[in-house]
């Protein structure tokens, strides 16, 4: 699938790793299919994990949860 294509710009899944992966166009239709879907679905989990964070973080303000999660 890297098509000979490797990140070498520092850590992966950073922002300017995102806009790299944003760039990346492919010849055949049916690679860049595969392209797009395949990183359609990594955005999505990073929503998935960014509103699973975020509710588990309001969990943790709420009174139930202070001792627990402050010690």
């Amino acid at each position: 699938m890297r098509q000979g294509r490797v990140w070498r710009g520092g850590s992966g899944w950073t922002y300017i790793h995102h806009e790299w992966l944003r760039k990346q166009r492919f010849d055949d239709a049916d690679t860049q299919f595969a392209f797009d879907n395949g990183y359609g679905e990594v955005l999505s989990l990073e929503t998935m994990r960014d509103r699973f964070d975020q509710r588990i973080t309001d969990a943790a303000a709420r009174p139930q949860w202070h001792a627990a999660v402050h010690g």
